[in-house]
């Protein structure tokens, strides 16, 4: 199997509730490493399915409520390599909780975002829906990030 050079390591996650509501999770502090997953850019592989859970009590006491989620960014601290081919983004509600014994790829979610030819830059790098994600306020969040340049 062919490696590519790493894409990125990611510090935080911006998401947008309409408006009115904007969270960061995470710090800006602890990133990934060149070779780390998950990372939503990252092609060490040449490819990459990830999924990350949220939970309710962390976008909660971050402020937010719940709403549509317009969009979703990742704090990019370092880039190198080649665009991402199909670059999807999805999301859907989920009772597993992160760290779990036990975890199956969460199904049924709703694709919110993609792009045939992304290239991630130093920074925030923003994906505006195109299809809201409407948040609950009671469930965990699961967000998936695909892409495939093999």
């Amino acid at each position: 199997m062919k490696k590519f050079t790493p894409v990125l390591l990611v510090a935080a996650l911006l998401c947008s509730f309409g408006v009115a509501q904007q969270v960061t999770i995470g710090t800006g502090v602890a990133v990934n490493t060149g070779t780390a997953y998950p990372a939503p850019y990252g092609n060490y592989w040449g490819g990459a399915r990830h999924q990350y859970i949220i939970t309710a009590a962390e976008l909660t006491a971050l402020g937010a409520s719940a709403g549509n989620v317009v969009d979703l960014a990742f704090d990019v601290v370092t880039v190198a390599g080649a665009p991402l081919q199909n670059f999807t983004l999805a999301m859907g509600h989920t009772a597993v909780v992160p760290g779990a014994v036990t975890y199956a790829w969460q199904s049924g979610l709703t694709s919110v975002y993609s792009n045939a030819l992304y290239t991630a830059s130093v920074g925030w790098n923003t994906h505006t829906f195109s299809t809201p994600f409407a948040w609950d306020g009671v469930q965990n969040v699961v967000i998936e990030s695909c892409f495939n340049n093999l």
